[in-house]
């Protein structure tokens, strides 16, 4: 099986007010390699949150089962991708275009990219699949079924 450009080395990081530092031993250790004063090429991602991930899950449940139109989350998830636009063309072989829903698991889309894509499609079920809906009473739902989220850096429903 081919190697992915992506499965690459990588050193995870956190920010602080200085810059950049490296969390771990394997960390340091990928930083040292590169030379004092060397510019660098990076590619700044967020691992992606596995609580935010339960809580957009726990949303669309609570969702589908208080409307009529998509009967499982899974088909309220396909159906908000494609209304937010995260499609892709795939070519058939007879030369046909297909258009499908990208991938929002957690190697197509990072943190940062899931948190936009969550609030808007929080926005998408407030407005249009049951117009009128309290958002914060939906995110309150939300919280109450996967606990009470703690405040750390991925954590942030408002």
């Amino acid at each position: 099986m081919m190697k992915k450009a992506d499965d690459k080395p990588f050193a995870m990081l956190r920010r602080v007010p200085a810059g950049f530092v490296p969390l771990t031993a394997y960390d340091h250790e990928m930083v040292d390699r590169v030379p004092m004063f060397a510019d660098v090429r990076a590619n700044i991602t967020m691992p992606r949150s596995l609580p935010r991930h339960r809580f957009y899950w726990v949303l669309l449940g609570i969702v589908a089962e208080n409307q009529d139109r998509w009967r499982t989350a899974e088909d309220l998830h396909t159906a908000i991708k494609v209304k937010l636009g995260y499609i892709e063309d795939f070519h058939l072989i007879d030369g046909s275009l297909l258009i499908r829903p990208r991938s929002t698991n957690f190697d197509s889309m990072d943190e940062l990219e899931f948190r936009e894509y969550l609030d808007a499609a929080l926005q998408v079920i407030c407005t249009e699949i049951i117009p009128g809906l309290d958002i914060k009473a939906l995110k309150a739902e939300g919280e109450r079924k996967t606990g009470k989220p703690r405040h750390d850096r991925y954590l942030s429903h408002a």
